[in-house]
């Protein structure tokens, strides 16, 4: 049996899709079975000191939404603060999370897997929020 890998991506590589602040937050609402089944990534540029192609990658680790709230099959609202997320280095993502001042020129949602179930309904990275991670499901 073949493995799927489905993924969304919104991509904006001369401009940035936004510029990280030092509160910045990623909301999104979405249905899957765990929330810990599916990976998100940002990659980032540094366009302050003039043009630059040195890409940056972020996740945020999966488990990190484990045991915050969420409820299986309903929608849930997440607000996760970027400061989550952590950069690629020496293949694994251990490294700093992203600076104020970068911009975003990819979001990246995926799971490896189609049992998953994960389905989108709203994504925003927002300037500001709570500063930790907030799962939430929406009344039915």
């Amino acid at each position: 049996m073949g493995r799927y890998f489905y993924q969304i991506g919104f991509r904006d590589y001369l401009t940035g899709l936004c510029q990280i602040t030092d509160d910045s937050h990623l909301e999104m609402t979405f249905r899957t079975r765990q929330p810990y089944w599916f990976n998100t990534f940002i990659h980032a540029i540094d366009l302050r000191d003039g043009e630059t192609l040195d890409v940056k990658i972020y996740k945020l680790a999966p488990d990190q939404l484990r045991n915050k709230g969420y409820v299986r099959d309903l929608w849930n609202q997440a607000s996760i603060p970027l400061s989550a997320f952590r950069e690629q280095g020496d293949g694994s993502f251990n490294g700093p999370p992203p600076e104020a001042g970068l911009l975003i020129t990819t979001l990246y949602v995926s799971s490896p897997e189609p049992e998953r179930d994960l389905r989108l309904d709203d994504i925003a990275i927002l300037p500001s929020g709570e500063g930790r991670i907030v799962l939430e499901p929406l009344t039915p």
